[in-house]
C-alpha cells in the first residue's frame, strides 16, 4: 500500500525526535541516557549508556537528581530509582562508542528533531571525539547534510543546511525567525541526515507574535523551554527521562496529530496562524476563524506572564 504523503506534514516525513540526558549542563558532561522516537513506526528506542569505569554509583546518584520528582513510580518500563539506574548501567547498557554507532545507523537519511540542538550537539560531539576513531568521525560526518570539520568535528547534531545556518545567524541579529522555518521547508528531503531544532519553531512563533503586538515583549526572542511550552499546552511536565521527553517534544511541535492529516497543532499550528495574521486583512480573517485560535492566544499570554 502506498503511503499518502499529501496527508503528512513535510516536517514529519521520514522524521523522528532525539533526546539525551546528561549528568550536568557543562561542556563534556557525560551522557547517561538517550532515546530516538521514530514517527513512522511510532516506536521509541532507548539507550542506557555506561558511565566511566567504577562510577556507576555516582552516576546513579546524579541521574536521579535530574529525573525526580517527575519520574518516580510513574514512568513505566524505565528504571526510576537510584538503584534501578545503577543496575541499568550494568545490564543491557551500551558503551558510548557502541551507542553512537547504533544511533548514526538509526537516523541515517532521516529528519532529526532536537530541542536545543546546539547543547546536544556539543555534548554528543565531546562523546564522539572521545570514543570514535578519526576515520569513523569522518565517515559519520559525511551522512549529514552539513557537518563541522576541524576541532569541532563530531558536533554533527547542530542544525544542518547552509541556507538554514545563514538564516539562523541573521535571525539572532534581526529577530526574523520565521525565515529559519521557511528554510527548513526549502531544504528538501534528499538522502542526507538533516537536523532541526524545535526551539527554532518556537522562536518563529514568538517573534511574529511580538511583531503583531500580541505579546508586549520587545527585542529578540531566543527561546522558551519545551517543558514550559508543553505545560502551557496542557501537557504534564517533562519526565526528565529521554524516552518520555522525545514523545512530549513531538506533541509540542506537531500537536496530537503528530504531523498526520488535518490542521497542524502544537507550535506548527501556532506558526501557521501567526503567518496568517501577518498577511493582512484576508489572512487575519482566516487565522481568527481557524480552529484553536482563541486557545492559542491564551497559551501565548500564559507564556508571556
Amino acid at each position: 500500500m502506498k503511503s499518502n504523503l499529501k496527508n503528512i506534514h513535510p516536517f514529519a516525513l521520514n522524521a523522528g525526535f532525539l533526546d539525551i540526558e546528561t549528568f550536568g549542563l557543562e561542556k563534556g558532561s557525560p551522557v547517561w541516557e538517550a532515546a530516538w522516537y521514530d514517527l513512522q513506526t511510532g516506536k521509541v528506542r532507548r539507550w542506557s549508556i555506561q558511565p566511566h569505569q567504577g562510577q556507576q554509583a555516582i552516576a546513579g546518584e546524579e541521574a536521579t537528581k535530574f529525573m525526580e520528582p517527575w519520574t518516580r513510580a510513574r514512568f513505566e518500563g524505565q528504571p526510576s530509582t537510584r538503584q534501578g539506574i545503577i543496575s541499568s548501567f550494568a545490564t543491557g547498557s551500551s558503551t558510548p562508542g557502541d551507542f553512537l554507532r547504533e544511533l548514526f545507523s538509526e537516523i541515517q537519511g532521516k529528519q532529526v528533531w532536537i530541542a536545543n540542538a546546539p547543547f546536544e550537539s556539543r555534548q554528543l560531539g565531546e562523546m564522539a571525539r572521545a570514543h570514535l576513531s578519526a576515520e569513523e568521525l569522518v565517515t559519520y560526518s559525511k551522512q549529514f547534510q552539513t557537518a563541522p570539520a576541524g576541532s569541532t568535528m563530531g558536533n554533527m547534531f547542530y542544525v544542518t543546511g547552509r541556507r538554514v545556518q545563514a538564516a539562523r545567524g541573521a535571525a539572532y541579529a534581526t529577530g526574523d525567525w520565521a525565515n529559519v522555518v521557511d528554510q527548513y521547508a526549502k531544504s528538501g528531503a534528499g538522502a542526507a541526515t538533516r537536523v532541526r531544532d524545535v526551539q527554532d519553531v518556537a522562536r518563529s512563533v514568538f517573534s511574529q507574535a511580538m511583531d503583531l503586538g500580541i505579546l508586549s515583549q520587545k527585542g529578540t526572542y531566543t527561546g522558551t523551554s519545551v517543558n514550559v511550552l508543553g505545560m502551557a499546552m496542557g501537557m504534564e511536565a517533562e519526565t526528565h527521562r529521554a524516552a518520555g521527553d522525545v514523545v512530549q517534544e513531538a506533541h509540542v511541535l506537531f500537536g496530537k496529530g503528530l504531523g498526520k492529516a488535518g490542521t497542524p497543532g502544537g507550535l506548527l499550528g501556532l506558526d501557521s496562524r501567526m503567518r496568517g495574521l501577518s498577511q493582512g486583512f484576508i489572512g487575519a480573517i482566516g487565522a481568527l476563524f481557524c480552529p484553536g485560535q482563541i486557545g492559542d492566544l491564551g497559551v501565548m499570554k500564559m507564556l508571556e506572564a
